[in-house]
C-alpha cells in the first residue's frame, strides 16, 4: 500500500514540477535531459537490485532465463518507442494545459488500454466495464467543453499521449511474457534517452542553458518520474495484485492539484473537478474489471508493466 501511494505521490508532484520547466523549456528537451539522469540512476538501481542491496522489484517470468530474442527486442523496441511518443506528447499537451487537467486527462490511458486489448489480444467488456467506459468519456467530454475551450491541441496532445501509453501498456505485457521486467524497464530507459535526445536536437539544434532553479527543478523532475515513481510501482506490484496498485495509482490527479496549488497557486475549476471526478470513477470501473479479469485469465501481476510513467 505504501509504495502504491508513493507511486502516485511521486508522479503527481513530477506533473507540478515539470509544468513549471516547460513553461520556458521546449517540453521534448526536457524530456531528454530529465532522461539522461534517470537512465544512470536507473542502470545503478537495477545493479544494486541483482546485487541485493535493494528489493527485487518484480517476479521474473517464466523462460526469463533464455537467450533475449530478436522477436524480443522486436517487442521491447516497439514497447519504449511507444513510450517516447508517450512522453513527448505529455509534456507537450502540459506546455498548455493546467497541472490538475493534463493530469486527469493523462488518466484516459486506462480506456486506450482496454480498448486495445479489446481489439488487439481478444479481450471482451463486460457490463461494469462499458458502464464505466461511457462514464470516463462524459467525465473527458465535462472537461473538453467546459475547461479547454481556448486550447484544443492541448487537449489533443494529452488524448494522443494516452494512446501512445495505452500502446506501450499493451506491447509491454507482450514483452514482459519472456523478459524480465527490470530488464524491460533498463532497456527502454536508454532507448528514450536515445530517440528523445536525437528528437530534441531535430527540433531545436544546440542546448539551451537553465538557470539554477530549472535545473533543480529537472533534477527533481527526473527522480520522482522514471525513478522514484516507475520504481515504486513495480515494487507496489510485487506485494499487491495488480487491479488494486492500479486503482491506488487513480490517486495521482489529487497529488499534482495539490502540489500545483502549493507551488503555482493554482485552483482547479469546478467544472475541473467535477469533470475530473466523473472520469476517475469511470476509470476506476474500467481499471478493476479489466485488470481483475485479466488476472483470473492467468496473466497476472507478473504481466504488468506498469501502465503510463513519465
Amino acid at each position: 500500500m505504501v509504495f502504491a501511494q508513493l507511486n502516485a505521490l511521486f508522479a503527481g508532484v513530477l506533473f507540478a514540477t515539470g509544468d513549471i520547466v516547460v513553461d520556458k523549456v521546449p517540453p521534448v528537451r526536457f524530456a531528454a535531459l530529465m532522461y539522461l539522469i534517470t537512465a544512470p540512476v536507473n542502470t545503478l538501481w537495477w545493479w544494486l537490485t541483482r546485487r541485493g542491496y535493494l528489493p527485487r522489484i518484480h517476479p521474473r517470468p517464466e523462460g526469463s532465463g533464455r537467450r533475449f530474442t530478436r522477436h524480443d527486442a522486436l517487442w521491447v523496441g516497439i514497447h519504449s518507442l511507444c513510450s517516447v511518443a508517450g512522453i513527448a506528447l505529455l509534456w507537450a499537451g502540459m506546455a498548455r494545459l493546467e497541472t490538475a487537467v493534463g493530469s486527469l486527462l493523462s488518466r484516459l490511458e486506462v480506456v486506450v488500454a482496454v480498448m486495445l486489448g479489446l481489439a488487439w489480444l481478444g479481450e471482451r467488456l463486460s457490463r461494469p466495464q462499458w458502464l464505466g467506459l461511457i462514464v470516463t468519456l462524459a467525465g473527458a467530454a465535462i472537461i473538453r467543453w467546459t475547461v479547454l475551450a481556448g486550447e484544443p491541441l492541448g487537449f489533443l496532445l494529452l488524448v494522443l499521449s494516452a494512446l501512445s501509453f495505452g500502446l506501450a501498456e499493451v506491447t509491454g505485457k507482450v514483452a514482459v511474457r519472456t523478459v524480465p521486467v527490470p530488464k524491460l524497464v533498463l532497456i527502454r530507459g536508454w532507448v528514450m534517452l536515445l530517440c528523445l535526445v536525437i528528437l530534441a536536437q531535430a527540433l531545436e539544434p544546440g542546448w539551451q542553458s537553465l538557470t539554477p532553479t530549472l535545473w533543480g527543478l529537472t533534477v527533481l523532475s527526473a527522480f520522482l518520474g522514471p525513478v522514484l515513481s516507475r520504481n515504486s510501482y513495480m515494487l507496489a506490484l510485487s506485494y499487491l495484485p495488480v487491479s488494486l496498485v492500479v486503482l491506488l495509482n487513480q490517486t495521482q490527479p489529487l497529488y499534482a492539484a495539490l502540489a500545483a496549488y502549493l507551488m503555482r497557486g493554482e485552483v482547479p475549476s469546478r467544472q475541473t473537478c467535477l469533470g475530473g471526478l466523473v472520469l476517475l470513477i469511470g476509470v476506476a470501473v474500467l481499471a478493476w474489471r479489466h485488470i481483475d479479469g485479466a488476472r483470473r485469465r492467468a496473466l497476472g501481476p507478473s504481466q504488468a508493466t506498469g501502465g503510463s510513467s513519465p
